[in-house]
């Protein structure tokens, strides 16, 4: 599933400290499998999507729209922080 459709399906069902603990995991989940060298300018670019669609989903919950960008953002930085890009592997550690 991919993750714009997990959030889309999970917004009402979870509440958003749960949503954003499990969003955490996925996205720690997706930094090692594809955190090697050479690679964190899509790790980075895929956390910002990632907080777009949080952005986006979350403002399709109710009737109108009440997360702003600036909420969005602390939401994600302060109040429940989402998980950092970062490499996991080093090509120089790989074997041949």
């Amino acid at each position: 599933m991919r993750l714009s459709d997990w959030i889309k399906f999970y917004r009402h069902k979870l509440p958003i400290p749960e949503l954003i603990s499990e969003l955490n995991q996925k996205l720690r989940g997706h930094y090692t499998y594809y955190g090697i060298t050479f690679n964190s300018r899509r790790l980075n670019a895929y956390f910002m999507q990632t907080k777009r669609l949080l952005h986006k989903w979350l403002n399709h919950r109710g009737g109108k729209r009440v997360w702003t960008w600036d909420k969005i953002m602390k939401l994600t930085t302060e109040w429940m922080p989402l998980v950092q890009p970062r490499i996991y592997h080093s090509y120089q550690l790989a074997k041949p």
